[in-house]
């Protein structure tokens, strides 16, 4: 009894060393493979086994494929004997008879059995094959083969030793594959996966981790992770994570990590701590891209001053973004409601808008986009652009969503530049000349009402219209070197013309600016009609004189002669008489002399007073 006690115990002391190894063999490979191998390897050496197989279902459930196996009989011990290709289908030789009995099963020798071993050539050199199936959970997942040369030397088992072997073998297996499957899984995922534990190491960390960060894993294994983490977020980093020992739990928590090569990665992070292990275990998404469109869209929307705003029917609320409150000038707590937000704008006008697009919105489907003045929380009065787009599932509106920008620093330029405009528009209405402005292609942008009127033409005629082309008038070669040639130099030009699509003299100033030319027209036709009828006019005044000093002078020279001679006292009466006659026929012609100037004078009277008319007509 002694004897069997003895043996007894030695034979659980071995099992019990074993199960520990094997568990031990587990832990030390990261792949199944290797693993089983190592545990043959170790069971045919402990136990002078010769032979050993482990055969594994596949997905389906379908067959049992060999996976891993050790012999020492051929003449390479330990060489697969390529029956790696090799099926097994359910009660087909030992390994598919343990599948289908699901207990151990025994070929014998020295003693025939049902069981075939066909497919094992080295079976004549064997006392024993045996098949222990491998169940987990009351669920086969596959079969222990075990050949023995030599039974006097090998350790025979109990079936009920087999029995613990084959549980504590499956129950490795089964942690292995979803160890593996976890581990597949994990370094699959595009977001750093990991464990750490309370002293701040990582314990365990995915691919993703290293791809992201650009260190190796024995690197990131080997320090604490506070390491990696940018110097101004360590502290609240370490803080949070403190207090995830505590019970606590976070998720979207952002931090910055450091890369190998001196770049910055936002991470955001979700974490848990697992008390009964002493560890927290944490999944970390890659949200730089995300953070900087997101900080680019803050500063666009600082300097653009853009904030977006939402109704929601579903929920009756309404978001308002932080620049859409700041725009508002309300606190960034604030919560809008339907009442508050309407009283931003002015009773009257404003709300009857507001309140109109968001009815056509509701009912019609209507988008807006409208310029607004509100008064914001602090009074002020701001004008703003309101966008407003509505959104309809099965022909119910659920939402209108936009966004609002502060536009008064733009409203009030263009209001100033409006009164300006006006100003201007004033100044040049009460000139007295016609004034044009066009752009560089003579298109017509402003005219006054002068221009009309000394043009000829209504203005919505001329209004967008190139110049030249309203008024008719074609520029010969030469009038264009003379007048438009210099004007695309950037030289102010001065000219009068006749132009006869509208039979008028005009006085034309062109003043070139940038992209724009402004035009100074006069019409001087009355001014070169006066000139003239003053060049007619002097024509006969000098006629007149001409007559006066030449015609005149003749007569009233002989005249003069005459009586001079009649002062003579030598003259007898007779002479005297003669000479009166002489001054009588001169004077006589110089009166008819004077009637001919008197009446060219009147004429030249008459010619000026019918000017003078025509004028006030």
């Amino acid at each position: 009894y002694i004897a069997r006690d003895v043996t007894g115990a030695k034979y659980q002391e071995i099992q019990k060393n074993l199960l520990i190894d094997i568990g031990v063999l587990f832990g030390h490979e990261r792949e199944l493979k290797p693993c089983l191998i190592n545990v043959l390897d170790y069971l045919t050496s402990i136990a002078e086994y010769s032979l050993g197989e482990i055969w594994l279902l596949n997905s389906e459930n379908t067959h049992l494929k060999l996976v891993a196996d050790f012999n020492n009989i051929i003449d390479q011990p330990g060489l697969n004997r390529n029956r790696q290709e090799k099926l097994f289908s359910i009660a087909e030789g030992i390994v598919g008879s343990t599948w289908e009995k699901q207990s151990i099963q025994v070929w014998n020798k020295n003693n025939k059995t049902n069981i075939q071993v066909l497919d094992y050539p080295e079976a004549n050199k064997l006392e024993k094959l045996i098949g222990i199936p491998l169940i987990h959970n009351e669920q086969f997942i596959g079969a222990l083969v075990i050949g023995i040369k030599n039974a006097n030397k090998s350790l025979v088992f109990q079936k009920g030793l087999f029995s613990e072997l084959a549980k504590h073998l499956a129950a490795e297996i089964k942690r292995k594959l979803i160890e593996i499957e976890l581990d597949h899984i994990i370094n699959c995922a595009p977001d750093i996966i990991c464990k750490t534990s309370a002293d701040g190491y990582f314990k365990k960390i995915n691919k993703s981790a290293s791809s992201l960060l650009g260190y190796s894993e024995d690197e990131l294994l080997s320090k604490k992770f506070i390491e990696f983490v940018h110097p101004e977020d360590q502290k609240i980093t370490l803080n949070l994570y403190s207090k995830l020992f505590q019970g606590n739990s976070y998720q979207h928590f952002e931090n910055r990590f450091i890369t190998k090569q001196g770049g910055t990665v936002w991470l955001s992070w979700s974490a848990k701590s697992i008390e009964e292990e002493g560890a927290v275990y944490a999944v970390a998404k890659d949200i730089t891209e995300n953070k900087e469109l997101k900080n680019l869209l803050n500063e666009v929307t600082d300097l653009t001053l853009i904030g977006g705003w939402e109704l929601n029917f579903k929920n009756s609320q309404i978001y308002w973004s932080d620049m859409t409150k700041k725009i508002h000038e309300v606190e960034p707590s604030y919560l809008p409601t339907i009442e508050s937000t309407l009283s931003f704008y002015k009773d009257g006008e404003a709300r009857e808008i507001i309140l109109a697009v968001i009815e056509n919105a509701i009912q019609k489907g209507e988008p807006w986009d409208l310029e607004i003045p509100i008064v914001t929380a602090k009074g002020q009065d701001r004008w703003v652009r309101m966008i407003g787009k509505p959104e309809f599932i099965k022909n119910q509106c659920t939402r209108i969503f936009g966004s609002f920008q502060d536009i008064n620093d733009l409203k009030t330029s263009q209001f100033k530049m409006e009164k300006t405009n006006r100003e201007k528009n004033n100044i040049l209405e009460s000139i007295g000349d016609a004034f044009i402005s066009v752009d560089d292609n003579w298109t017509v942008n402003y005219c006054n009402a002068k221009a009309n009127e000394v043009l000829n033409i209504d203005k919505k005629n001329i209004l967008g219209h190139n110049l030249w082309s309203a008024l008719k008038i074609q520029f010969s070669p030469k009038d264009f070197i003379k007048y438009l040639k210099p004007i695309k130099k950037g030289e102010t030009i001065y000219f009068q013309d006749y132009f006869t699509s509208i039979d008028k003299w005009l006085d034309i100033s062109i003043y070139p600016t940038e992209n724009t030319l402004s035009l100074y027209i006069r019409d001087i036709t009355e001014k070169k009609l006066n000139q003239v009828a003053v060049e007619k006019q002097n024509e006969r005044l000098r006629e007149i004189a001409w007559t006066q000093s030449h015609v005149v002078r003749a007569p009233l020279a002989r005249m003069l002669g005459l009586i001079d001679l009649i002062k003579e006292e030598e003259l007898c009466e007779r002479e005297k008489n003669d000479l009166l006659d002489h001054i009588y026929s001169s004077a006589t012609e110089l009166d008819g002399i004077i009637k001919n100037i008197v009446h060219k004078s009147q004429l030249v009277i008459e010619i000026d007073k019918s000017n003078m008319i025509d004028k006030n007509v």
